[in-house]
């Protein structure tokens, strides 16, 4: 059953890389628009796929005591492809300057939700160390 969103995943990049060529040979002036609707397609298609692995990785971490840890490692992650995704479609519209803020964005989003798990570890050094 989750393969099946996999596939029809990797049918409509296909299709789109494809045609989103075919249009800007052609001299299409919206293809850049069509690439960037493709990219939100994607991710919107991804998230609905992602709901069945954080469950799974739910299941599996609650037995283990690192439940926080897991889940924060998933948010950093989704923040970065979600980063990137909105990136290119700056990049592919042509907004070079924009794409480097929502990278930046991306970035410093990653190091705020990292930031109580670094607390954690000099807390947990310093009392080792005295």
């Amino acid at each position: 059953m989750g393969g099946e969103g996999y596939l029809g995943t990797v049918i409509l990049l296909v299709l789109s890389a494809v045609l989103a060529v075919v249009l800007k040979n052609l001299g299409f002036k919206g293809a850049s628009i069509f690439t960037a609707l493709i990219y939100l397609a994607v991710v919107y298609n991804s998230i609905g796929l992602l709901g069945q692995v954080v469950e799974i990785i739910g299941a599996f971490s609650s037995d283990s005591g690192a439940e926080k840890y897991i889940y924060a490692a998933i948010k950093m992650i989704g923040i970065g492809y979600l980063g990137y995704a909105a990136s290119e479609i700056c990049r592919e519209l042509g907004e070079n300057g924009m794409c480097g803020a929502v990278l930046t964005a991306t970035r410093m989003e990653i190091i705020f939700v990292s930031l109580p798990f670094v607390r954690e570890i000099f807390e947990v050094a310093a009392s080792l160390v005295g």
